[in-house]
């Protein structure tokens, strides 16, 4: 599946932690802090006057024999005798909580207590420990660089790659929840100096992705892009449906965010953004492929802005500017791409023509204090045929392990030796960014479309890296793609599909944590699913427990309503919609009739936690033909 050709090429960043060799110090001091006693070279110009500190056979007038365990001095016989050359470890490398993350939920059991993951120096030292240091007193702009003053939590001696705290971190008991968190560490050799502190590294301890207004409570944007607007007159203007979360969540949509103009489909596709202006209230991303944009159809995105969000309030737009180019037609968040405190968004026009016919476009934009006007990067692949490069867009993660979180784009009409064999193409982050491609994973054979659906997945196996899934719905496969140290995209694992798959892969989503177990978890949507071989589609989601291996069969699944037609799984998404510190699944059926009114669409919210499920919430259209469910906000990396 990866391009070996392609990675042969020099154009993946090779990643050398910045470490200090193990080195040997050869100042010597005996129990009198005198040095160099090999028969008077030491500062009083006499033998060794006093016998070393854990010595067991030389004596007082003597140059040392090399068996009481220091190093080795002028007279010594050397380390054979077993004397320990002290070592200095290289600097470790923070892992989790990763930049931006957004830690537990506010009345969960895991919230204020993340585990903490790292990974040694290549030249780590026997025995080494670790120390850890977390604070919130640093700034957003500048956090690189903070001095750590003041420490509200200190772990020393820790040993291991993790740590979790045994005593909650600090974090505002009362809305708006959560506080940004720093956290940093080193290396302590038991026979040497320790290393220099790790890059600092930060999160939001107490705060659930996806919470708009920072209540605790996950909030649920779905798209509606079918639906009728100004009461319905005006066809496909679409919609946006946002639900606040809440510990008795109801199906009553509390803001919606309308189309205006004929056939824009607004809400074709939604994401949650992060935090892209670092103020503590989640945000969100809603598209609009179809929009005037500043051309005919060239599409428009909307970045809707947490704290109080209103169906009349002014949000930051996005425009394309290619006629037709579909800019929006995938929208994810980004993760913090360049390190800088704030979260990002990556926008696709898989018809962008600026490059060829079809060849296709991404567009970073980065977050900041205002709202961004022009995209950061555009990113593109190197050919100018029709791959309708941006079919798909996520932000996967920090996949391997830099500080930077990595992107992915999607390009199913990409034709290597067959056509439509699909491909994903792998932007490492960085400061400043490189446009350029890293990795590139290509599809099974003819008809594949590797990359018509991409996510996060989290930390599927628990190593302290981001892992990513990518759906090739031509094959009914879905792939989760593990990060590492030196991450080349060759480690990967097909997610083993249920029975009836037809175009498993269509839609793949991270589920956060839906069991607790502290594995992360992925869904997968089949909508055209067939359960009991009659050709009617029933369609599909289903749910794969993270792990070190791989499961064998799904973990669990659910299937649309037999032989309705539904297309349940087109759509799928995860929160903490009622805030009990488990992940809830979200599944669309934009095909699902409500009150005999047909196609009005759905999103099923299925509770997390054990047992799984409960009894779903049911979040149903409104108006003949809305689909909603089309498209389900997803989590941000």
């Amino acid at each position: 599946m990866v391009n070996d050709a392609r990675r042969a090429v020099p154009r993946l960043l090779v990643l050398i932690a910045a470490a200090t060799a193990c080195s040997f110090d050869w100042t010597l001091r005996d129990a009198t802090g005198e040095t160099d006693d090999a028969g008077g070279l030491d500062a009083d110009a006499d033998p060794d006057d006093a016998a070393d500190a854990g010595d067991t056979d030389d004596t007082t007038t003597e140059p040392d024999d090399g068996v009481d365990g220091e190093t080795p001095d002028a007279g010594d016989d050397g380390t054979s005798d077993g004397d320990v050359a002290p070592c200095t470890p290289g600097v470790p490398r923070p892992l989790a909580p990763a930049n931006g993350a957004a830690a537990g939920a506010h009345r969960g059991t895991t919230g204020r207590r993340p585990t903490f993951r790292w990974d040694p120096a290549p030249d780590a030292c026997p025995g080494e420990t670790y120390d850890l240091q977390v604070t919130s007193e640093c700034s957003t702009p500048g956090f690189d660089s903070c001095a750590f003053d003041s420490i509200e939590s200190e772990f020393s001696g820790v040993v291991g790659v993790s740590h979790r705290p045994a005593a909650e971190l600090d974090a505002p008991s009362t809305p708006p929840y959560g506080r940004r968190t720093y956290w940093r560490l080193r290396a302590c050799s038991p026979t040497g100096p320790c290393s220099a502190w790790s890059p600092v590294r930060y999160f939001d301890v107490d705060r659930a992705p996806n919470d708009i207004d920072a209540d605790g409570d996950a909030d649920l944007l779905a798209g509606a892009p079918w639906r009728r607007g100004a009461g319905g007159t005006i066809s496909g203007a679409g919609s946006g449906w946002l639900y606040l979360g809440d510990a008795a969540a109801d199906d009553v949509a509390d803001v919606v965010y309308e189309g205006i103009e004929s056939g824009e489909n607004k809400g074709n596709a939604v994401a949650g953004a992060g935090d892209l202006d670092a103020d503590g209230f989640a945000d969100f991303v809603l598209a609009a492929y179809q929009a005037p944009g500043l051309s005919t159809f060239a599409g428009d995105v909307y970045l809707l802005y947490g704290e109080s969000p209103a169906a009349d309030a002014t949000f930051a737009a996005l425009s394309g500017s290619v006629p037709s180019g579909r800019f929006g037609e995938a929208v994810h968040g980004a993760g913090d791409v360049n390190a800088d405190g704030y979260s990002d968004v990556v926008v696709g026009a898989p018809w962008n023509n600026e490059r060829g016919s079809f060849v296709g476009k991404a567009f970073l934009y980065l977050g900041g204090p205002t709202p961004p006007t022009v995209a950061a990067a555009d990113l593109f692949p190197d050919t100018t045929a029709s791959e309708e490069f941006g079919s798909a867009v996520a932000g996967i993660g920090d996949v391997n392990g830099d500080g930077f979180a990595d992107l992915a784009v999607g390009a199913t009409g990409a034709d290597i030796g067959s056509d439509n064999i699909g491909r994903v193409y792998v932007f490492f982050g960085g400061d400043p960014f490189n446009n350029r491609w890293d990795v590139v994973l290509d599809g099974a054979g003819i008809g594949a479309r590797l990359g018509a659906a991409i996510a996060p997945a989290g930390d599927f196996d628990g190593d302290g890296y981001a892992d990513f899934v990518v759906g090739e719905p031509g094959t009914s496969s879905a792939f989760l793609v593990r990060g590492g140290r030196d991450f080349d995209g060759t480690v990967l694992d097909a997610l083993p599909p249920p029975t009836g798959v037809r175009v498993f892969g269509s839609a793949v989503a991270w589920a956060g944590d839906v069991d607790g177990d502290g594995f992360h978890d992925v869904v997968v949507g089949d909508p055209a699913a067939d359960d009991d071989g009659d050709t009617i589609t029933d369609g599909l989601v289903a749910l794969y427990f993270g792990d070190p291996v791989v499961p064998v069969a799904p973990s669990t699944l659910r299937r649309g309503a037999l032989d309705e037609s539904e297309e349940y799984g087109a759509a799928v998404g995860a929160l903490d919609f009622d805030g009990d510190g488990f992940t809830d699944v979200a599944a669309g059926s934009p095909m699902s009739n409500y009150l005999s009114i047909g196609d009005t669409g759905r999103v099923e919210v299925l509770w997390g936690g054990l047992p799984l499920w409960g009894s779903p919430l049911a979040l149903d259209g409104d108006i003949e033909g809305a689909q909603l469910g089309s498209a389900v906000a997803s989590l941000p990396p």
